[in-house]
């Protein structure tokens, strides 16, 4: 596992999307325009694997940064990596009052989640928080799907 990572991030090093910084071995994206412009220059299956990559070695190196390892398992498909980190991301931000970024990530969480009570509990976040941001027609869909799918505990 830890080869593929790394022959992903000296991939991205070559292409000059991604910094290696050789003392402490730590990458970052030079600027996230770059990123998302190598994003759509790159196929799908090869973006897929990169982002595989970049997620499982964050996991490593960067454990605590819930936020950008739920977007690289999102972007690989890996939807139940994608869906514990992205929550996880998302109860951060909450914490942090920062209300759009957590609606941000409870939508990344309930578009990979599988389990109907999962999906009932962050449809629930995703309508608190279309609430909280102003985002009132987004609360008002979370909540008709809930009562659409029998969900009668709503407050």
């Amino acid at each position: 596992m830890r080869e593929e990572v790394a022959d992903c991030v000296k991939e991205l090093v070559a292409i000059g999307f991604v910094k290696i910084d050789y003392s402490s071995i730590a990458a970052s994206l030079t600027n996230k325009a770059i990123g998302q412009t190598m994003k759509g220059a790159i196929d799908a299956a090869r973006l897929k694997e990169i982002s595989a990559g970049l997620g499982k070695w964050l996991v490593i190196k960067e454990p605590a940064n819930f936020a950008e390892i739920a977007e690289y398992f999102s972007d690989a498909g890996l939807a139940g990596e994608a869906l514990h980190y992205a929550e996880a991301a998302a109860q951060r931000f909450e914490e942090r009052f920062n209300n759009s970024e957590a609606a941000r990530f409870y939508q990344m969480a309930l578009g990979n989640a599988t389990d109907e009570i999962k999906k009932k509990m962050l449809s629930r976040s995703v309508a608190r928080m279309g609430i909280l941001t102003g985002r009132y027609k987004d609360a008002i869909a979370s909540v008709e799907g809930l009562l659409k799918s029998g969900d009668e505990t709503l407050e």
